[in-house]
């Protein structure tokens, strides 16, 4: 009696991934690409909607407290892949059942509770570290955030690269460490006309493939690349003169305490033969204003006190950012204020003069307003 394949059982009703007696697991169901990528796409369109939903009625209270959202996120997608990626849900997230996918261990079987959280958090490693901000107040804390941000780096660029270019097993950095794959929902075949068949047969796992081990010599080359850089290359040019006009007014800035970072750019612009250059801010705020115009005026204030060469300046723009992030997606909104620094002094009350010294300050002898 032959075998009808694929049974039109597992067709219609997509039962778990077990192996019953007489069929076997191959590669030709290892799930491809686009098809993974695109289930990915599903499940964090579904998080960012729910995290949208609670974050949208308090958003100036989640953009002024960006932990707050990353935590968010980060739970609720916790939750999500690490139960449904399970044999809880039968490995398949929302995403993965509308592409037809599901997590299986190397023999095709749904795995466990603890294993998915292992696959997830490698995962979490590479996307939700990213956003993790620590206020660089001593070294201690400045060498946690330079630690964060270089394992965060490392495991994005191994999970990118892998999910590209690992076209043997398919295989991401997360299910490399937690000994996953993602195979199609209906990966069985006939053991009949295989070599030994019966209940008692040899198991073949999901794929007969190792990962092809130069993989791993150029995401290792590319990390100590990327260490090299951060290490030495950025200190050296930190000892040049290239940003000495710029990193005082940053560091006056975060030192005010009214934002939450802040960014500081020189721009030129060439237009009708002539140039111009102004001195460009990027805030984000923390609270310490209500009101975006008021915390501008502030910032304007302190590049006025900082610059020595401010009023050879055509102009200082700042820029007042409004972000949400929840790791797997983001919102914002941005508001700009830009003047020219003598048109900045009328607004904010301030003079300075092109030596840097400073005639009058505001409120408490900073330059700074507080609301």
């Amino acid at each position: 009696m032959d075998l009808q394949y694929p049974p039109s059982s597992l067709l219609q009703n997509a039962a778990p991934l077990i192996p019953p007696p007489g069929f076997v697991l191959t590669d030709n169901f290892i799930a491809r690409f686009w098809p993974r990528l695109l289930a990915f796409l599903i499940d964090a369109l579904v998080i960012d909607a729910i995290c949208v939903a609670i974050t949208l009625p308090a958003f100036r209270f989640f953009s002024e407290r960006p932990m707050a959202s990353l935590a968010l996120g980060f739970c609720l997608a916790f939750i999500y892949f690490s139960i449904q990626n399970s044999e809880m849900c039968s490995g398949q997230t929302l995403g993965k059942r509308a592409l037809g996918l599901r997590v299986t261990d190397e023999f095709g079987m749904p795995i466990s509770y603890k294993r998915s959280t292992l696959r997830f958090l490698v995962f979490a490693a590479a996307i939700f570290l990213t956003d993790v901000r620590f206020p660089c107040v001593n070294r201690a804390v400045c060498a946690l955030q330079s630690f964060s941000s270089a394992v965060s780096s490392i495991c994005e660029f191994a999970l990118v690269y892998l999910f590209i270019f690992n076209r043997r097993t398919r295989q991401s950095l997360h299910d490399v460490v937690a000994r996953t794959y993602v195979l199609k929902s209906v990966a069985l075949l006939p053991l009949r006309n295989q070599a030994g068949t019966g209940s008692d047969g040899p198991r073949q796992r999901a794929s007969s493939k190792k990962i092809w081990k130069g993989h791993w010599a150029v995401i290792g080359s590319v990390i100590a690349i990327l260490l090299l850089a951060d290490f030495m290359l950025v200190p050296m040019i930190e000892k040049t003169n290239l940003f000495s006009e710029l990193t005082p007014i940053q560091s006056a800035i975060i030192r005010s305490r009214i934002v939450q970072d802040a960014g500081v750019r020189m721009a030129k612009n060439w237009s009708n033969g002539s140039t111009t250059t102004s001195i460009d801010v990027s805030v984000v705020p923390n609270g310490s204003f209500i009101d975006d115009e008021d915390l501008s005026k502030a910032v304007a204030a302190i590049v006025l006190r900082t610059d020595p060469k401010i009023l050879d300046r055509d102009g200082i723009g700042v820029v007042v950012l409004h972000r949400i992030s929840f790791g797997l997606g983001h919102y914002e909104y941005n508001r700009s204020f830009y003047h020219s620094p003598q048109e900045w002094q009328r607004i904010v009350g301030h003079e300075a003069n092109g030596n840097g010294g400073t005639a009058s300050v505001l409120a408490d002898g900073t330059g700074v307003k507080r609301s």
